[in-house]
């Protein structure tokens, strides 16, 4: 998991309206919330800010992710980020939605 990026700068980012790059530096949306697993104080995930009426969130990981200014650079393109299975909106991230968000991102 990423050890580089703590809470506080995500916590920065987010009360500073931060955006979300993809690794090709395109603008694909603003930070959500990020979410540090049971049991670690490690940052592993961020979503991407729902619209008012979206039933889901994106989760992307945060290995391989570095912070620019006000921009959060993650490792994946957006194609590949567009494509996950969604997570319902109701801020809990299971085990198995871990598990398979994990599958998808190539188990990183």
């Amino acid at each position: 998991m990423n050890n580089l990026i703590h809470q506080d700068d995500l916590n920065h980012l987010i009360q500073n309206g931060g955006i979300v790059n993809d690794i090709a530096g395109k603008q694909i949306g603003t930070i959500g919330r990020f979410y540090i697993p049971d049991g670690t104080r490690e940052v592993a995930w961020v979503t991407l800010a729902p619209g008012l009426l979206a039933m889901s969130e994106t989760f992307i990981p945060l290995d391989g992710a570095w912070i620019d200014g006000l921009a959060l650079y993650v490792a994946f393109s957006q194609d590949v980020i567009d494509a996950p299975p969604r997570q319902n909106r109701d801020w809990v991230l299971t085990q198995e939605e871990a598990e398979e968000l994990v599958a998808h991102y190539g188990g990183r």
